[in-house]
């Protein structure tokens, strides 16, 4: 008796996750680009020390975002099949087209910002957790096993009326972590293409 009622248990759960999770994908749907101000800060587990920098996103369809940092010294952008890491005087291209760690990087942070939070689960072999907190969806993805690369856990935070992610706790297997808190988001902008530039 105790297996079949937690088994009706854990189905009924699983249902009402894929509902949420359904429900801030077609909230998201309507979104075809944002601008907002970040505040990204970085925590090194082995030190506890932290450090902060302040920013701009820019986001357009589901395959071009850009964290342009006001410092003017570093840059992250993903542009189709292209992602260009700047910091400092160190500039880096990678190919997207293949199968590398940062392809995985910037798949979880385009499913993550376009309400896919289930993707972005299967894509972290992770199980995913949905509450509410206040006026947001609080997905939480945790991996199913220990890697030596990747995230232990994400946490991902969703405005419930029109599933914009406005928080994200990304957790390194090795205890580091970045945390993205997103204001001023502007809804469906007109995005200049140049912030995506990548040469």
């Amino acid at each position: 008796m105790n297996r079949i009622f937690f088994a009706i248990a854990a189905l009924f759960a699983a249902t009402s996750i894929s509902a949420q999770t359904e429900q801030i994908e077609k909230l998201n749907s309507g979104i075809k680009s944002l601008e907002a101000d970040f505040v990204q800060t970085k925590t090194l587990s082995a030190t506890g020390k932290s450090s902060k920098s302040e920013g701009k996103l820019y986001f357009v369809t589901a395959s071009k975002m850009a964290l342009h940092h006001n410092s003017g010294q570093e840059k992250f952008i993903i542009n189709d099949n292209q992602l260009l890491v700047l910091k400092g005087q160190k500039k880096n291209l990678y190919d997207l087209s293949k199968p590398t760690q940062m392809k995985g990087l910037c798949s979880t942070l385009l499913n993550s910002t376009t309400g896919k939070a289930a993707q972005a689960a299967a894509e972290n072999d992770a199980d995913i957790s949905v509450s509410t907190e206040g006026d947001a969806y609080v997905v939480s993805l945790n991996a199913k096993k220990k890697a030596p690369k990747g995230y232990s856990s994400i946490v991902l935070k969703y405005r419930k009326n029109d599933g914009i992610l406005f928080y994200m706790n990304m957790t390194e297997f090795n205890g580091n972590s970045t945390v993205y808190e997103f204001s001023g988001i502007k809804k469906n902008p007109s995005v200049d293409e140049t912030v995506f530039n990548v040469k």
